[in-house]
């Protein structure tokens, strides 16, 4: 039986191609995707942040100072510790620090925002 041109069927070296490109298809793509991930985990948390600022500032107006820890729940977060600093009546910080991993090492690691809305780091916002 005679075969022709279309039948051949792929070769080990076009396997290898196909191969060789799929991988540096995913050099590029996984850190991307991550990047992405991260920083969608983050905007969460700065979102959660700005939610207890809102509450913070809500109680302030019924009660003529700020809640402490126990007056108010601090929002809960799979990947960052959320609590509050420096609470007194008339101020109070509230910080996001990463759980897994050393802040050191990832940028944007841990931030705050406090009483005045002043942030921190602010190239993180």
């Amino acid at each position: 039986m005679k075969y022709g041109f279309f039948c051949k069927g792929v070769g080990l070296v076009d396997m290898l191609l196909a191969l060789a490109i799929a991988g540096c298809l995913l050099l590029f793509a996984v850190p991307a995707y991550n990047t992405h991930i991260n920083e969608s985990k983050r905007n969460a948390v700065q979102k959660e942040l700005l939610t207890y600022t809102m509450q913070q500032e809500s109680f302030r107006l019924t009660h003529l100072r700020y809640a402490s820890a126990k007056e108010l729940t601090i929002p809960k977060h799979t990947d960052y510790y959320i609590e509050l600093k420096n609470g007194t009546e008339q101020t109070y910080q509230i910080v996001a620090a990463l759980k897994n991993k050393p802040q050191a090492s990832v940028p944007c690691g841990s931030f705050s925002v406090n009483h005045l809305l002043q942030v921190t780091p602010k190239n993180c916002w």
